[in-house]
Parts: structure tokens; C-alpha cells; sequence
């Protein structure tokens, strides 16, 4: 399965999921994260990251995902996506775990990612 449909079916995924938690979910595009999540309490900004495999890696952030972190600070989250494609698993990273996992390599910003 490619990238592209292994990253769709983990978004399917995740909302259905969230939506069943009681969530409201709503998919944006081109904005630093790929989901505003709400409910009664909370807006998390969420950046999805998918895998067909049982673990991550390192991954980067593109420069529109940096700007959202320091942006939104406590409302911005990765929601990592493991075993996208058979039995999904999810990891949830707030600003805290986030920052503990940053690693600067030359201009692009590093995380390690691995669960």
C-alpha cells in the first residue's frame, strides 16, 4: 500500500474513533495539522503522522507544522499512527513529550518518534 492511502485509511481510522469518544472532528488542509478536534472541554490541533509499521522512527515537521507548535503550544498534539493498515494503534504526543523529542538537524526540525 502506498504512503498516500496508508495515511488516508489511518485518518479514517482515527476519526471514526475520536467521533465514537465523543470528539468533534473536522479535517483541514494546508494549515500545520490535519485535524481540529473539539469537545464539551478542549480544541486540540492535531497533526496526524501514519505507519503500516509497528513503530516509528524519526520524522520531521514541515515549517508550517513548526509555526502551529509554537503557536498553539498546549493545544497542539501528534497523534501518531502505528499498524495503520491492520490494527491501528494510537500514540499521542503533547507539547511537553514533543519538546523531549526534538532534535535540530541542520534546518529542519527532528523528532524521535520511537514508541
Amino acid at each position: 500500500m502506498k504512503n498516500i492511502q496508508i495515511e488516508k485509511t489511518g485518518l479514517e481510522w482515527l476519526k471514526n474513533k475520536l467521533e465514537l469518544e465523543g470528539w468533534k472532528v473536522e479535517r483541514v488542509h494546508k494549515k500545520g495539522y490535519d485535524l481540529i478536534v473539539i469537545n464539551n472541554t478542549e480544541t486540540r490541533y492535531v497533526e496526524v503522522k501514519t505507519t503500516a509499521k509497528d513503530n516509528f522512527s524519526q520524522r520531521w515537521l514541515e515549517e508550517k507544522e513548526m509555526e502551529m507548535l509554537e503557536e498553539k503550544r498546549e493545544q497542539y498534539f501528534v497523534y501518531l499512527i502505528t499498524n495503520a493498515t491492520n490494527l491501528p494503534k494510537l500514540h499521542i504526543l503533547n507539547n511537553i513529550e514533543l519538546s523531549k523529542r526534538k532534535r535540530k538537524i541542520s534546518k529542519m526540525q527532528w523528532f524521535d518518534f520511537k514508541i
